[in-house]
C-alpha cells in the first residue's frame, strides 16, 4: 500500500503494519496510529466453508480488498454510490454483484474508482473518473454500480494494475495500454497531463521489440514484464 503492508503467508495467515492514521488498517481497535511492527489480522469471520485469501488489494487511500477462494470479494469500509468509504468498522462483501458469479480473476483499486477483471477478459468499473481512469462513456462519470469496460471497442484483457489515478492493461494479444492521469509520465505514451483516451504503448520506448506477459503500477509509475526477462 502507500502507508502500510500487507502479507500473505503460506498458511494462508494475513499481517499488516504501517500507517493508521486515517484507518488504512485498522477495523476493531478505532485508534487512528501507526502499528510499526507487523500483527496478525483476524480474518476467520470471512474463511466460511473452508475458502481462503488468494489475492489482496493493498489500500489505495484508506480501502483495501481481499479476494476469497470462492470468489467472494471483501473490502475494508462499506462504498457508497461515489466510490467513498462510509462505514470504519464492517466487511462489505457488496453481495448482488459479487456473489452471483466465480468468474473474479483480479480486483483493482485507484483513489477513488474500482475495477474487476473476469477470467472471460471483461473488465467492470465504479466509482469516480473524472481524471479518464474509467473511460466508459464520458470522462467525467461517476458510476455507483459496476459498468462493463468496453475497452477499445472489447478488447479482451488478460491482466490490469491500477495507481493513484492511473490504469495499466495487457490484453490477450500482448497489448499494453494505459490510461488516466499521465502528468509523471506514468501513462508511457510520451506525453504528460490526462489525455482522456486510451493510450496502446505496445510499441514505445524499450517495449518496441518485446512480448509483454504482465503488469503493475506504482502510486504514479507503470512497469511491464516482458517473455525476455525485462522489466520496462
Amino acid at each position: 500500500g502507500y502507508v502500510s503492508y500487507f502479507v500473505l503467508t503460506d498458511t494462508n495467515e494475513l499481517y499488516v503494519w504501517g500507517d493508521n492514521r486515517q484507518y488504512e488498517i485498522d477495523l476493531n481497535m478505532g485508534s487512528a496510529t501507526y502499528f510499526p511492527n507487523p500483527f496478525k489480522f483476524n480474518t476467520s469471520a470471512l474463511k466460511t466453508g473452508g475458502s481462503t485469501i488468494v489475492d489482496i488489494q493493498p489500500p489505495k487511500g484508506n480501502l483495501w480488498a481481499l479476494k476469497m477462494s470462492d470468489g467472494r470479494i471483501y473490502t475494508s469500509r462499506k462504498i457508497n454510490s461515489q466510490n467513498f468509504l462510509e462505514n470504519r468498522y464492517e466487511y462489505q462483501s457488496n453481495a448482488p454483484f459479487y456473489a452471483a458469479t466465480n468468474d473474479v480473476r483480479k480486483f483493482v483499486l485507484t483513489a477513488y474508482s474500482s475495477f474487476l477483471l473476469t477470467k472471460s477478459g471483461d473488465v467492470y468499473t465504479w466509482g469516480i473518473g473524472d481524471l479518464g481512469e474509467m473511460q466508459i462513456d464520458s470522462v467525467l462519470e461517476e458510476r455507483g454500480t459496476p459498468v462493463l469496460h468496453k475497452i477499445n471497442g472489447g478488447l479482451k484483457i488478460e491482466s490490469i494494475a491500477g495507481g493513484d489515478r492511473h490504469m495499466i492493461a495487457l490484453t490477450n494479444d500482448s497489448h499494453v495500454l494505459t490510461w488516466g492521469r499521465g502528468n509523471y509520465g506514468q501513462l508511457g505514451y510520451g506525453g504528460g497531463g490526462y489525455p482522456l483516451t486510451i493510450q496502446d504503448i505496445t510499441y514505445n520506448g524499450d517495449l518496441n521489440g518485446t512480448t509483454p506477459v504482465g503488469v503493475f503500477s506504482g502510486r504514479i509509475s507503470s512497469y511491464v514484464v516482458t517473455s525476455e526477462g525485462k522489466v520496462v
